[in-house]
């Protein structure tokens, strides 16, 4: 899926301009209104891979678009009913079926509002995973970009971590065994291994103090 950039879109490596920084809190504030676990997702998801590029340098000139990234990612599910969102019962094929296009409408969303494509890019490939079991078009491999790559190790780990109306949080331990089994087959080995080493070396620090 490929839309015409907008020729109004900046360039990922200029400054974000002061309206997108103001539409990207708006689109914050629709996320808390939905939701608040979503505004607090989005957030968590955003540090994450800031985080994560300090460590692998990938991003230099456009880390604060994949902060953004990492902040709108999930714009899409405002499309969704609650009543899918929150379920927390086994999805029906109709339901998965909303679920799974979410990235699709968050990147028609992010589309008219002037926001570069690495930014749309990451919103709609962050749930394709290495081995084609992804959505929404079953990317394989170096055909998911390298963004949504970034993103998608991030949202994994903070989804687990975080507390959900339906769930309870997973311990840190345990998420990161889970995201370490999903390395190379699903999620981005080399992104993974950057988490796991910046989670326990901050778990380190804090017990120092």
């Amino acid at each position: 899926m490929k839309r015409e950039q907008d020729p109004s879109s900046p360039e990922p490596g200029q400054p974000v301009p002061d309206h997108t920084q103001r539409i990207v809190r708006a689109l914050g504030r629709v996320l808390a209104a939905k939701q608040t676990y979503l505004a607090d997702h989005a957030a968590a998801v955003a540090r994450r891979v800031l985080a994560l590029d300090d460590t692998l340098g990938l991003f230099r000139g456009e880390r604060a678009w994949l902060a953004i990234a990492g902040r709108v990612h999930d714009i899409g599910l405002v499309a969704i009913s609650d009543l899918v969102v929150l379920k927390p019962d086994t999805l029906s094929d109709q339901e998965r079926h909303l679920i799974t296009a979410h990235p699709v409408a968050g990147y028609h969303i992010l589309g008219e509002l002037a926001i570069p494509e690495l930014v749309c890019e990451a919103v709609l490939y962050h749930h394709e995973r290495l081995d084609g079991s992804g959505y929404p078009q079953g990317l394989i491999g170096p055909e998911i970009p390298l963004a949504s790559r970034l993103v998608a190790v991030a949202d994994v780990f903070e989804a687990m971590v975080a507390e959900r109306p339906w769930r309870k949080a997973l311990p840190v331990s345990e998420a990161l065994a889970e995201l370490t089994a999903m390395a190379g087959s699903r999620i981005e080995p080399r992104m993974v291994e950057a988490l796991v080493d910046r989670v326990r070396e901050d778990q380190s620090k804090k017990r120092q103090t």
